[in-house]
């Protein structure tokens, strides 16, 4: 019988944001987002460490942030699609919870308008990035 994946979250880290604010009066008419990027990275003793960057223009201001979770996988021999699922999907979905506070907060402390940020699929961009890994392969 299969072991299904166990893992503990050990920290979410807000590794690097920075926020610029423009004097420019031409503010812009909807929010720019960025496509999100995600990266996992195996640790030593069955850690892994995942970022997620975001980066969002708003009116008349930038910000730029990356946060870390790291975690430590309770199962051996994680198969390379569950390793996948989980760094993909699963953990980043955990840190947008704290990444969208932080950006919320944020654009407030600066004096913007209000700016809560819209959820985001993390199963699409899996797919979507499955299917780009797939077509590079020869």
């Amino acid at each position: 019988m299969e072991q299904k994946p166990v893992f503990r979250l050990e920290g979410v880290f807000l590794e690097k944001s920075t926020f610029e604010k423009y004097s420019t009066t031409e503010a812009l008419a909807k929010p720019i987002l960025s496509q999100p990027q995600i990266s996992a990275q195996k640790l030593p003793e069955n850690q892994v460490k995942v970022c997620l960057h975001i980066n969002i223009f708003v009116e008349r201001a930038m910000l730029s942030s990356t946060m870390m979770a790291q975690c430590e996988f309770l199962v051996e021999n994680l198969s390379d699609e569950q390793f996948f699922q989980f760094t993909q999907i699963n953990i980043p979905a955990i840190i947008f919870g704290f990444m969208r506070e932080h950006i919320t907060s944020t654009f407030q402390k600066a004096g913007l308008p209000l700016f809560i940020h819209q959820p985001i699929n993390f199963i699409q961009l899996a797919e979507e990035k499955k299917k780009n890994i797939q077509s590079e392969k020869p």
